[in-house]
Parts: C-alpha cells; sequence; structure tokens
C-alpha cells in the first residue's frame, strides 16, 4: 500500500502537467511548419471554418455573408452561440491574423459574461487569467476579513502574554481611517457597472473574452481571437495604422 501512495504522487504530478510540455511541443512544431511552408501556410486553429493564414479570398469563400470593408478587414453578421453578432477579420501581411466577435447585450453583462465563460471553458478549459468586479470585490473583502483575523490573534496573543493595555488612541485612529477607506472603496466598486476578462491560450491561439459597460445601460461583451505565430506581424500592421492616422491630425 505504502508503494502504491509513493508511486501515485509522481504519477498524478506527471498527468497535470502533461499540457504546458504538449502545448510548447506543438507551437514549436507550428512554427517550423509555418516557417516551411511560406505563403502557403495555414493554421490548424482559427474561428469556427476560417484558419489563420488564409487571404482574404479565402476568408470571403468560407463565410458567404462576409463583406470586404475599406480598411482591408472584413465583416459579417452571424448567430454565435445562440446570439446575434458581428465579426470582425482581421489581417497582417495578407494572412487572417485576428478574429473579433461583437456581442451587444442588454443590462445583464455580468450573466452573459458568465454564459459566454462558462462556454469557452466547456471547449478550453479553465482560463490562464482571469479578473472582474466580482473578483476584485472578493479580493478586497477577502483581505480585510484577513486584516480583521490577524488583529485579533495579535490581541489575543497579547492577552496570552498578560499584556492586557487597550488598543493606543493613535493606533485606534489608524485602523478607522483605514476600515473607512475599505469601506468607501468596497461601496464604489459594488456600484460600479460590471466589467470581466477571463484569457485562455493555445498552441496557436489567444482567446479573450471581454465585458464592459457600453452605451445607454447595454454592455459591449467581445470575445477577441488571434494567432499567437502571426502577433508581431499583426502589431507591426497595426502600428503603421496607428502613425498613417496620426499623419492626418
Amino acid at each position: 500500500m505504502l508503494a502504491f501512495r509513493l508511486f501515485a504522487i509522481p504519477l498524478g504530478f506527471l498527468i497535470g502537467c502533461t499540457s504546458a510540455p504538449s502545448r510548447a511541443v506543438h507551437r514549436r512544431d507550428a512554427i517550423r511548419a509555418m516557417n516551411a511552408a511560406g505563403p502557403a501556410w495555414r493554421s490548424q486553429e482559427g474561428f469556427q471554418a476560417v484558419r489563420w493564414g488564409m487571404n482574404q479570398e479565402e476568408v470571403l469563400s468560407t463565410v458567404t455573408s462576409a463583406m470586404r470593408l475599406p480598411d482591408g478587414s472584413i465583416s459579417s453578421e452571424a448567430t454565435v452561440a445562440e446570439r446575434r453578432a458581428q465579426v470582425m477579420y482581421r489581417f497582417a501581411g495578407g494572412r487572417l491574423a485576428m478574429v473579433d466577435v461583437l456581442f451587444f447585450e442588454g443590462a445583464d453583462g455580468r450573466g452573459s459574461y458568465a454564459d459566454l465563460r462558462h462556454l469557452l471553458a466547456l471547449k478550453y478549459g479553465e482560463p490562464m487569467q482571469e479578473e472582474s468586479t466580482d473578483k476584485a470585490l472578493e479580493s478586497r473583502a477577502a483581505g480585510r476579513a484577513a486584516r480583521e483575523i490577524g488583529r485579533g490573534f495579535r490581541d489575543s496573543a497579547r492577552l496570552i502574554a498578560g499584556d492586557d493595555r487597550e488598543e493606543s488612541t493613535a493606533e485606534a485612529i489608524r485602523d478607522e481611517a483605514r476600515e473607512m477607506r475599505e469601506d468607501k472603496a468596497l461601496d464604489r466598486l459594488a456600484g460600479s457597472p460590471f466589467w470581466g476578462r477571463s484569457v485562455w491560450e493555445t498552441a496557436e491561439s489567444t482567446i479573450n473574452l471581454v465585458s464592459s459597460p457600453s452605451y445607454q445601460g447595454s454592455f459591449a461583451l467581445v470575445v477577441h481571437y488571434s494567432s499567437v505565430m502571426l502577433k508581431r506581424a499583426l502589431e507591426s500592421e497595426q502600428l503603421k495604422e496607428q502613425m498613417r492616422r496620426a499623419s492626418e491630425l
């Protein structure tokens, strides 16, 4: 029985750690394949039926409802996860490098975000990064609770040591002022509109789910899909576009 336990620990450790090395190996192989194929390279990943590296004609033939825009991107309207959405296809060096899926929701930004997060987690697993109004509230509340517990431990330790002196006036004022600041910060955060962001990463893609307040009380909910392989090329294209726009000022 003891031998089984000693063996089970490293076995579980190996099983739990297989995803990161396999993703790194897949990414290395994908980079080699892209370099070897040159302009003919097409990723195994992308969004729905389109793949990173496709040119505009390929995307237009794959997404029959799509239309070309003056800035070189392609747009289509679609139903994604039973929601009406606008899908934007963006290119770098003539290759598909990013897809933005924009959902325009009503007042329930928190519920819509939670629903899409759940669906993405079913496909990609739990997000590697996550932040939201709710998590910030939990963190602040937990921090305050930890400080209260710490203060209780200190008071108990003083009593056990026979030190029954009351907290000094300066310490009491300082603690009260800090608690007032924390209460105000928590109230502001609790009263603010919901925002959230979750990030997933695969061997060849990064997926960002973002929810933020929009206009007239609605929420903008966006899923950004981007190619890891074409990230630098996309950033270079975006910088060129920013410089072009800046030159018009």
